[in-house]
């Protein structure tokens, strides 16, 4: 399990942040939509993604960081604070909505 990619993610009303543990480090995705939107981060945003009328509303930013201690207790600790089991496909989801939203 150690050498295997787990992926992790968090969803609360406008923002959501993705995790793909690596061995070595984490790519992250996270997508803030500003307050003055009229919708959420919702399943239909992964699943369809944006919008034209939503694209403006959309903050995201990736990045990779370094693992600094034991990979398998950043990840249980992840878990721990509310962040759940996700998949490449959400990831990829979520990649997708990060080129669209820096792209505009």
């Amino acid at each position: 399990m150690n050498g295997s990619i787990r992926y992790l993610q968090t969803r609360k009303d406008k923002s959501a942040i993705f995790f793909k543990c690596l061995p070595e480090k984490v790519a992250t995705i996270i997508i803030n939509i500003k307050a003055e939107a009229n919708f959420d981060f919702s399943e239909s945003l992964l699943s369809e993604g944006l919008s034209t009328e939503q694209t403006p509303f959309i903050l995201a930013k990736k990045q990779d960081l370094p693992y600094t201690g034991e990979r398998n207790k950043i990840i249980e600790t992840l878990i721990q604070d509310g962040f759940s089991e996700s998949s490449a496909q959400d990831f990829e989801r979520a990649e997708a909505i990060y080129q669209q939203a820096n792209t505009k």
